[in-house]
């Protein structure tokens, strides 16, 4: 039976809303952010992490919702995380060549970023390619369902994750006392803590509405599915996330007709086949690495995934490496 779409679209819209108002959809932003020049993009993301993670186990310890964590990315190359590590390597360094990431390029379609458009095509086209090529390079074992133990990192301490949140929350906090002193706000952009707290709301939306956590990057390879479905290949795939992406460009589209003249179409330059290389590495790394820096940092990383952690270090490592490198 098909799932009713009318919730995933819906908790995009405020999802997509929320990254829109926060400010990190701009290119030079993100490219400031990989190159160490400001660290807005950052701070937006701890607020909202640290807010997702308060939001999912209130909303768990209540049994509204059911949040499973994100396993390992095993695809039999290196080790049991080598996709996430490969996958968050090869999505951050197209964060460093696109100005964009999984999420915020819905978010500069809808709010009419030009550059978007280049950056979108690539997704679209890693989604179609991993969707054809991606179970013929997957070599490992699948990850056992049974046990979440040695998935998180309440798991592996044996401890109530009830301790690890506090832990979490102290940990974020101090990052971002850490990089408000190296970096206090001055831009018009939003304030990032007050921005990180919206897209930790739009992740209560998604909980409420949805009844799961926010992803984005899933959303490419099921075009992908649907591509090659059409084409008389596979079986029908879910439509709930490309309902979830289409509400993302809506709520954005909303929010820049709602307030015109606020946020600023920026002209960062960047090539358009740069642009479209980085979309394509985008969708690729993160379906490799089973997750985006939504679906493994604002979501599974709030869970105290195991394997979302050593994600989201790789992501942030590959877009360091390749702005150094660029």
């Amino acid at each position: 039976m098909a799932k009713p779409l009318s919730p995933a679209l819906a908790s995009g819209a405020l999802f997509g809303a929320a990254l829109a108002s926060s400010g990190v959809w701009y290119p030079s932003v993100i490219d400031a952010q990989v190159h160490l020049r400001n660290f807005h993009m950052m701070k937006v993301f701890l607020a909202a992490s640290a807010t997702s993670a308060v939001a999912i186990l209130s909303l768990e310890r209540a049994g509204f919702v059911r949040c499973i964590p994100k396993k390992a990315s095993n695809w039999g190359w290196l080790g049991q995380h080598d996709g996430n590590i490969i996958g968050g390597a090869l999505l951050g360094t197209g964060m460093a060549l696109s100005g964009a990431c999984p999420g915020t390029v819905l978010v500069q379609i809808g709010m009419g970023l030009p550059l978007g458009l280049y950056t979108l095509a690539g997704t679209v086209l890693g989604g179609i390619l991993y969707a054809r090529f991606a179970p013929a390079l997957k070599r490992g074992k699948p990850i056992d369902d049974r046990s979440e133990a040695s998935d998180t990192i309440h798991g592996k301490l044996q401890v109530d994750p009830e301790y690890v949140l506090v832990a979490y929350e102290t940990v974020m906090g101090l990052m971002l006392a850490l990089t408000s002193k190296i970096d206090p706000h001055r831009s018009k952009l939003l304030h990032p803590i007050i921005g990180g707290l919206m897209v930790g709301c739009g992740q209560l939306s998604s909980l409420l509405l949805a009844k799961k956590p926010v992803g984005v990057s899933t959303a490419f390879e099921d075009f992908g599915k649907w591509f090659w479905y059409l084409q008389g290949r596979g079986t029908k795939p879910d439509a709930s996330t490309l309902a979830f992406a289409a509400g993302m460009i809506a709520g954005s589209w909303g929010l820049a007709h709602l307030r015109p003249g606020v946020y600023d179409a920026e002209s960062f330059a960047i090539n358009p086949i740069r642009a479209v290389i980085g979309g394509i590495l985008l969708a690729v790394g993160a379906r490799v690495g089973g997750g985006c820096t939504s679906g493994h940092g604002i979501s599974s990383m709030a869970m105290f995934s195991i394997a979302s952690v050593i994600s989201v270090i790789s992501m942030f490592g590959g877009a360091f490496a390749a702005a150094a490198l660029l």
